[in-house]
């Protein structure tokens, strides 16, 4: 029987897990004892067949990649300057603020001393000055929202007056009662005009305003002639 090459022999060494010894006696034309002797440790002799040749690191590259690495995981801190933010013109502002010092004193019951104030203005910020501003305006709002309310309550009062009357119910001088109760009715509407001065914004506006007042007037001055005109046996028949 002609001696194995190598070739053969890993050949038959890789097919012996697939193949049975009398398929590779075929295939091969070797008999059963020496396809038996084929084994593994076989090829330990010939490792270095199947060993890569081995390089030598290149030092070069190998610098390269970690200082590229190193210069990656460096902070690098970039020194910001502060964001200057853009301060309004404080001449416009200054002049509004007086405007509504001037024009509405009974508002800002705080200025107690008008060139003290005016003299404050003048060291405060652009900011500091539309934040005073923006006070002032909201102080106005909700003092006019307060005295609108009031109106709207007073000429409430007085027709509920007059309808009484007509339903034979004692209530003549119910609203002059609750006219002597002024401070305490003042008080109630500047806090219901703090807490709704929000939701009643646009009803607090001048224009609104002018109307309301006109329409409130009109029932009020209409019920006062109504009243005048009653016969004094009608005014006082219920009684």
């Amino acid at each position: 029987m002609p001696k194995l090459d190598d070739a053969t022999r890993d050949a038959i060494l890789q097919e012996k897990s697939n193949l049975t010894n009398k398929q590779l006696q075929d295939k091969y034309g070797v008999s059963r004892s020496t396809i038996q002797r084929i084994k593994l440790p076989d090829l330990e002799s010939r490792v270095s067949e199947f060993t890569a040749e081995s390089r030598a690191p290149d030092t070069a590259k190998q610098d390269f990649a970690d200082k590229f690495v190193k210069t990656l995981q460096q902070e690098v801190t970039v020194p910001t300057a502060p964001l200057a933010l853009p301060q309004p013109d404080r001449q416009p502002i200054i002049q509004k603020i007086l405007m509504n010092a001037d024009s509405f004193p009974a508002h800002y019951s705080f200025i107690t001393d008008r060139t003290a104030f005016v003299t404050s203005l003048s060291e405060k910020s652009a900011l500091q000055l539309q934040d005073l501003l923006t006070t002032m305006e909201r102080t106005r709002a909700a003092g006019n929202l307060a005295a609108q309310m009031k109106q709207v309550f007073l000429v409430g009062s007085r027709a509920a007056e007059t309808l009484g009357a007509r339903l034979r119910l004692k209530t003549q001088g119910l609203a002059d009662a609750l006219l002597q109760q002024q401070q305490e009715l003042d008080y109630i509407f500047k806090e219901l005009a703090l807490n709704y001065s929000d939701t009643f914004t646009k009803a607090s506006s001048p224009e609104i305003r002018l109307a309301t007042l006109f329409g409130m007037t009109l029932l009020q001055v209409d019920t006062r002639n109504r009243i005048r005109e009653m016969k004094p046996e009608e005014k006082y028949d219920d009684l």
